[in-house]
């Protein structure tokens, strides 16, 4: 069986955080951590069946996300949300959030394979509800209001 790594931070700002999904909805909607019933109640909707099973049962077995090799962080930035041009202001934030996700959590991000940033809907000027970066030479990240839904990619060959 192939499995995939992940780590997944929870950006929270000192004006603003995300709202949508806290550590236990992330862990619940990318393992089904919670009793097996992996419902997440989200934007008014209800959505049951974690990645991780979607991924096993669309490769019968062949693929998986395992608990064991993922880990779900609530990253203090220390500072106000990003008001500025979208484009401008990622990669910075997303450095930003692996520096402090080290020193806080003691989490090396660079050996996590996979990345994912939950960021407040107030991010900046940024008006998609989410953004990837998926490539055969660096790790594949999702950014967003609900990084699940870009992230389900297929790895390079």
């Amino acid at each position: 069986m192939d499995y995939f790594d992940l780590r997944s931070s929870i950006q929270v700002y000192t004006d603003v955080s995300p709202t949508y999904c806290n550590d236990a909805c992330v862990a619940n909607g990318m393992w089904g951590t919670d009793g097996g019933s992996a419902c997440v109640n989200i934007y008014g909707g209800r959505v049951c069946g974690s990645v991780d099973d979607a991924f096993r049962d669309n490769s019968y077995g062949a693929m998986s996300w395992p608990s064991s090799e993922g880990r779900v962080i609530s990253v203090n930035m220390g500072k106000a949300a990003p008001t500025g041009n979208c484009n401008a202001m990622l990669d910075g934030e997303m450095a930003l959030a692996h520096q402090k996700a080290q020193a806080q959590f003691g989490v090396d991000t660079a050996s996590y394979a996979h990345r994912e940033y939950f960021v407040p809907d107030a991010f900046g000027d940024c008006a998609w509800g989410g953004y990837a970066q998926v490539g055969c030479n660096r790790a594949g990240f999702t950014i967003g209001k609900l990084a699940r839904l870009s992230r389900n990619h297929r790895p390079c060959l």
